[in-house]
Order: C-alpha cells, then sequence, then structure tokens
C-alpha cells in the first residue's frame, strides 16, 4: 500500500521536526509531505532542509484545512496519513494501520490510540464545605503539562484563563512540583492529595497559594480512541483524559476520526471529498466523518497502533480563536450534515449555553457582590454571530452532503452510539 504522510506545520519548532524524523524512521517506505501555513520560527527552513520531506507553502494561513493542498491530487497514493505537528508515531504504529485498511476493504479510516505524551501523576481535590462548594483554580504554575478532570470542572475567565473545580476533582501533570493560586466563594478545608503527600489549607474569598510535591505512579493518559459525535453535534474524544486501562486493548467500529493522527483511504476521500476551508480549525474533521458516514464509510480503532502527541488543555485555552471557532464550527457541521429538526434543537441548544454562561459569570457574580466576567459569553456569541453569517452557504451544500446512503436513524451520531468496549 502506497502512504502519503500529511503534516500541517505553522511554527511547530522542533516537534515538527521529531514528528517528521518518527515518519521517516518508521519502517515503511513514505511519501512524506508538509504543509507550511506560513511560519515565521524558522521551522518551515529546517523542514526545507530535511531529507525525504516535500515542502508545500500555503499562500496564507489556511488553518488545519491547508492539508488539502497536499491531497487535491492523490495519484498512485492508495492512503494518506494525516498527523499534528506536535506528535510522534511509535514503532509498528504505521504498520497497523496499514494493515487494518488492508485486512478490511470496508473501512475508510484507521484510528490510533493517541496518548497524551509523558508520565501524568495526579493531585486530588477534597473540599470541606457546603454541598455545593467549589474553588477557583486562578493558577498552575510549575507544571510543564496538566489537565483537570472530575465533576465541577469549568472552564472561566478572571483577567486570563481560571477554572472551577469541587470536590473529587483530579489534576493531573507531568511534573513534580507544582503551585496552585486558589480562591473559594465560601469558607471551607482543602485536602490536596497526591500518592503519600498531602496538603491540608484553609480556602476563601482572599486568594492562597499553595505549594505541593506530586507523587504516586505515573500512568499514560488517553488523548483519543476514536471519535464521537454526541448530543447537537459534540465532538468527543472517545476516552479522553482516562489513564490507560484494558478497555482500550479492543479494536471497535467508531463513529468518527480525529484529524491529530488518522490514516484514510484514499479513495474515501475521492468519493466523499477533502476538509471544508471554510472551518479553519476545529470540527472539520467531524464533519468530513459525518460527510463519510452519510456514504456508508466506516472507521476502526487499532489499539496496536500508538501516538504519542504533546497535547495540554493548556493550548489553546485563552485564546479568543480556540473560543469562536469551536462553537461557530459545531453549529455550521450540524447545520450541513444533520436533519433540519437536529439543525434547529442544535441552534436552540447553543442559544441555551450563551444563557448559562450568561448567568454563571456575569449575574451570579453580580449577585454575589464579586466582579463579572463576560469574556465566554461574549465568544459563544461572537462565535454563533459567525455561524449565521455562513449559514446560508452551508445550508446550500447540504442538497449534495444529504444524498444519503444510509438514513439518518441508522448513523452512530448525535448519541445514538453506544461503545461496544465500555469505553466512557
Amino acid at each position: 500500500m502506497d502512504v502519503r504522510a500529511v503534516v500541517v506545520n505553522y511554527n511547530g519548532g522542533t516537534e515538527v521536526l521529531a514528528c517528521l524524523d518518527s515518519l521517516l524512521t518508521c519502517g515503511l517506505p513514505l511519501d512524506v509531505v508538509v504543509v507550511d501555513n506560513g511560519s515565521t520560527d524558522g521551522s518551515d527552513l529546517a523542514v526545507e532542509q530535511t531529507a525525504g520531506v516535500r515542502l508545500v507553502r500555503s499562500p496564507r494561513n489556511l488553518g488545519y484545512p491547508g492539508l488539502n493542498q497536499a491531497l487535491i491530487d492523490l495519484t498512485g497514493v492508495d492512503a494518506v496519513l494525516v498527523l499534528n505537528p506536535d506528535a510522534v508515531v511509535e514503532p509498528g504504529c504505521v504498520q497497523a494501520l496499514v494493515q487494518a485498511l488492508e485486512s478490511d476493504p470496508g473501512v475508510s479510516a484507521a484510528c490510533p490510540l493517541i496518548l497524551l505524551d509523558g508520565g501524568y501523576r495526579e493531585v486530588a481535590f477534597a473540599l470541606d464545605g457546603p454541598p455545593r462548594a467549589s474553588l477557583d483554580l486562578l493558577a498552575v504554575d510549575g507544571a510543564d503539562r496538566w489537565h483537570l478532570t472530575g465533576p465541577k470542572v469549568r472552564r472561566r475567565w478572571a483577567g486570563g484563563v481560571a477554572w472551577s473545580v469541587g470536590d473529587g476533582s483530579v489534576l493531573r501533570t507531568t511534573s513534580w512540583h507544582v503551585r496552585l493560586r486558589l480562591q473559594a466563594h465560601a469558607p471551607g478545608r482543602l485536602t490536596l492529595t497526591s500518592g503519600s503527600h498531602t496538603t491540608t489549607v484553609d480556602v476563601g474569598r482572599e486568594p492562597v497559594e499553595v505549594a505541593l510535591d506530586v507523587d504516586g505512579p505515573a500512568v499514560e493518559v488517553v488523548q483519543n480512541a476514536g471519535s464521537v459525535i454526541g448530543p447537537h453535534g459534540v465532538g468527543v474524544n472517545r476516552g479522553y483524559h482516562q489513564p490507560l486501562s484494558p478497555a482500550f486493548r479492543t479494536g471497535v467500529d467508531v463513529p468518527a476520526w480525529c484529524g491529530a493522527g488518522v490514516l484514510l483511504r484514499a479513495s474515501y476521500l475521492r468519493e466523499v471529498g477533502l476538509l471544508d476551508p471554510r472551518w479553519f480549525l476545529y470540527y472539520e474533521d467531524t464533519d468530513l466523518a459525518w460527510r463519510g458516514l452519510l456514504r456508508g464509510a466506516r472507521y476502526r480503532y487499532v489499539p496496536q497502533a500508538r501516538v504519542r502527541h504533546a497535547h495540554s488543555t493548556t493550548i489553546g485555552h485563552g485564546s479568543g480563536l480556540y473560543d469562536v471557532q469551536h462553537h461557530r464550527n459545531r453549529v455550521l457541521t450540524v447545520t450541513k450534515n444533520a436533519p433540519e429538526a437536529e439543525v434547529l434543537a442544535t441552534w436552540r441548544d447553543s442559544l441555551r449555553l450563551v444563557g448559562q454562561q450568561l448567568r454563571g459569570d456575569v449575574v451570579a457574580r453580580v449577585r454575589d457582590r464579586r466582579p463579572p466576567e463576560p469574556v465566554l459569553t461574549l465568544r459563544r456569541l461572537q462565535g454563533l454571530a459567525a455561524a449565521a453569517r455562513l449559514t446560508p452557504a452551508v445550508w446550500r451544500d447540504r442538497a449534495a452532503v444529504r444524498t444519503a446512503a444510509v438514513p439518518d436513524e441508522a448513523l452512530p451520531v448525535l448519541g445514538r452510539w453506544t461503545d461496544p468496549a465500555g469505553v466512557a
């Protein structure tokens, strides 16, 4: 099978070079192409000097759909491996993905197990306070990579990115020592536990700083084991932020694939089309996967194929581009691919979420005599306004997209899919 590997680069630094090295030494002959979206950090020049790699320069920053420039002519190509510039393939990964396509002609995309790069240790939050008590996590210092999971975890704005966390929440990090800046809505007692280390501190309306040694066994954490299209078109990384467990060893058909790492059959791209350039960033993979489902495509998760991704939840968070594009493109993806009733329901749900954000970040804070935080509410509104401007053109595309070989009710989308391996 002749495979073309395509990487989109924008100021990828040394990470894109590590990505290319993993492809060039994977053990299979690959046609490696890098599409550069106007890098200014010199990474484009370093890529240009890398033997065995072709560089394609975009006329401007085209976002992730810039990779279309390497897909327009697929003559002699059987499959396309798409990989993020901050990801590396482990030994045997590409071979396992190729085998998945060769062994089952009905599979259009082979999805690897994408792991967050590094070993993660946990810091658990135990908050003694009123039943609805939560904390504002204002800063995490000293942590190289980290993410939050658990009940009441919600991103918010406090002169920048902050998080609401509650009892039972967990911080995972690759670092051995962290400093947290915390603030509580009501006085309480916080216990932070990491392995054998425990720290207890009183919290209240005045911010406090807590230094903590991170202890315990390091675990591998999943970013993506195939993708899911949830209610109202919400794109979900299957297994997102879960510690690697035996449940991920089972290969299953999944509803969608993740653009951070996937092997796509070239015939699938010829039939379904390429990434929609209007999406620019986020949900462009969900849109293309959904279009394929309407034509009977199947996507297979291949647990033997592993990709390491230097991804962190701090990446993009706080960026207006991230927030606006996420809200805009989810609505547009549903508008293009879903039945009319679901399009209307998604728009209503999006407006409901704006109201929910407004109540939490503005109304409730004013009532509680705290400064309002309208930033995220305004960004949701900007995303919906941008979606509304594009909706007439996207709606016209529906006729061509929804020439369905598969009826809507049979598609594993909009929350109708049950995971056969039991991965939540």
